[in-house]
């Protein structure tokens, strides 16, 4: 139990830290869309240090990496470009959601947001996977892996209730927590689990943006 502990507390400082990092670029007006190439080069220096720091676990865990097929994140990404391009001709933009929620630049739907939102979500799948592998290590169920990511996954979005809300801080938390019950279930049991969760990450994004434009209301 006291490795258990160690281990999700190590990651928990992991994932603070890189978004305290990247927080810090935001104040300093280096975010998806000003500086999309930066922030591309800080998710894969930070995705890097993660796969340096935990190589061994990982190469213990490579064929859950190396079954992915990337074919369905690309069709992924290929409907979010299609939202980017369609939505701002003919829908008005969120203007009162865009300026109480500084810090959610998904709801631009510009598309260099998309560009440097991809190496965000390889860094987030690569801890993710990296959760996941340790607890798999410590000989938890997959039950159990789940039920931890919840709370998890919802604990390290708790922030956005101050900073963006209940209702759409709200919105981030309860689905990152139903991220976190499917996600192990769908890396370890699914030949192409990897790339179905990647794609689900990318989509939340898009689908979250589109609702956006079509109901602000629903989330300010």
């Amino acid at each position: 139990m006291a490795r258990i502990s160690l281990d999700i507390g190590r990651w928990v400082l992991a994932w603070f830290v890189a978004w305290g990092v990247y927080y810090a670029l935001i104040a300093h007006e280096v975010n998806y869309i000003s500086y999309p190439l930066g922030t591309a080069v800080y998710f894969l220096s930070a995705t890097a240090v993660v796969l340096v720091l935990y190589k061994d676990l990982f190469l213990a865990y490579k064929d859950l990496l190396t079954s992915a097929s990337w074919v369905i994140p690309g069709l992924a990404l290929a409907a979010g470009l299609a939202s980017y391009v369609v939505l701002p001709l003919v829908l008005s933009p969120p203007y009162a959601l865009m300026v109480k929620n500084h810090d959610m630049f998904f709801l631009h739907l510009d598309v260099r947001y998309l560009f440097s939102k991809l190496f965000d979500i390889v860094f987030q799948q690569v801890l993710i996977f990296l959760l996941i592998a340790l607890l798999l290590r410590r000989k938890l169920s997959l039950k159990h892996i789940s039920l931890l990511c919840c709370g998890l996954f919802g604990l390290v979005h708790l922030f956005l209730l101050k900073q963006n809300g209940l209702a759409l801080g709200g919105y981030f938390v309860l689905f990152s927590m139903a991220a976190g019950l499917t996600f192990p279930f769908l890396i370890v049991r699914h030949r192409t689990g990897l790339a179905y969760t990647s794609a689900l990450h990318l989509l939340f994004y898009v689908v979250t943006g589109a609702v956006c434009w079509l109901c602000p209301s629903a989330l300010i």
